[in-house]
């Protein structure tokens, strides 16, 4: 015996505001394929699939269900492209992230290791702080790229965003530290150089 689907009517516009997200126009019928609580759900919509707020729908009656169009396999392979394109455009940008990043710690590691008689101890205590800022982020996106390489060879679909909240926390504490610290540093090379 097979479970019926959830269809949901759309009750207000939504445009998506991130890739792994669903848009859809007032009266569009969608099908749910995950309810999770605290109001996202994962539905799909003319063979598109993503997460979309609850509460811009209500539960369809079956007037609303003529004419909603099923999803047929080109449709989902198309959106495997397309999110597999986004996710590989992210990675790229991560591993340029590394890249840069790593340039920048060997030239601190230089610094320090060099260490001009013109440096004063304060001065080299926070090039020190830097260069371990800078190991953090190298190892978050190090980290991030992985997990992104790992979810390119996912099937089904690809919660980016997801991803992208489990890995903010870690990026906003470093950022902050290399926020605090960055400008003490110019400053030090400024007046050293």
């Amino acid at each position: 015996m097979s479970q019926k689907q959830l269809l949901v009517c759309a009750l207000y516009d939504y445009n998506r505001q991130h890739t792994d997200e669903l848009s859809f126009k007032k009266g569009d019928v969608l099908r749910v394929l995950k309810q999770l609580e605290g109001g996202w759900w994962e539905g799909s919509l003319n063979g598109f699939v993503g997460w979309f707020p609850s509460n811009y729908v209500t539960y369809a009656t079956s007037s609303d269900e003529k004419g909603n169009p099923t999803t047929d396999g080109s449709s989902l392979i198309h959106l495997q492209n397309f999110q597999n394109e986004i996710i590989q455009h992210v990675l790229e940008g991560e591993l340029r992230q590394v890249s840069e990043l790593s340039h920048l710690y060997f030239t601190c590691n230089f610094m320090y290791l060099i260490q001009p008689p013109l440096f004063c101890r304060s001065f080299l205590n926070k090039l020190v702080n830097l260069r371990d800022i800078l190991f953090q982020t190298i190892s978050i996106h190090q980290h991030l790229a992985s997990a992104l390489t790992e979810m390119k060879c996912t099937h089904g679909p690809k919660c980016m965003g997801r991803l992208f909240l489990d890995f903010a926390p870690a990026i906003n504490a470093v950022g902050c530290d290399y926020s605090k610290i960055y400008l003490h540093v110019i400053t030090g090379l400024e007046e050293h150089m």
